[in-house]
């Protein structure tokens, strides 16, 4: 059974410290890391690499999938402005987010088929919960949301002024 963590939409931060937890470092597959076969990052926006990495995902089995789908599009600060945007931008933002959460939550179904474990990652006041692939996905056997509050537990995020 496969033993290692591995994550999508997130520079390798988790498999980075994985040997530390007695854990295997799997894949890390975002836009800031490149696909060693064509140079390219892993811009999930496009098709082929979406393909691949559900390839990927298939073949290496990782018993522990981490997803951090960007939040934007769910935000409260996004949907505060929101009002100052047309309707067709609000909908291309919605869908653009719609079209990766979906995605990861394909993945976490997938995930589950194998025998193998997921987490999702998302601010607990997103409205991305409400979306119909989560909502689904939570409906399933053995898949439970819990609220974490990261600050405690150190997380931190560093900017170009540190």
């Amino acid at each position: 059974m496969a033993s290692h963590v591995s994550e999508v939409y997130s520079p390798p931060r988790v498999t980075a410290l994985a040997a530390e937890f007695r854990l295997i470092p799997g894949m890390a597959l975002d836009l800031t890391v490149t696909d060693p076969d064509d140079g390219l990052p892993w811009d999930f926006s496009n098709g082929k690499k979406r393909r691949k990495a559900e390839w990927l995902i298939k073949t290496r089995r990782s018993l522990l999938l981490i997803g951090s789908p960007m939040c934007t599009a769910f935000s409260r600060l996004q949907t505060a402005s929101f009002k100052r945007m047309t309707p067709e931008a609000v909908h291309e933002v919605l869908a653009e987010g719609r079209r990766h959460l979906e995605w990861t939550a394909r993945l976490y179904r997938l995930q589950l088929s194998m025998g193998l474990y997921f987490l999702h990652e998302h601010p607990d006041s997103g409205t991305s919960w409400n979306e119909p692939c989560m909502t689904d996905l939570m409906k399933l056997p053995n898949v439970t949301r819990v609220t974490g509050d990261m600050c405690r537990w150190g997380m931190t995020q560093h900017d170009y002024d540190g």
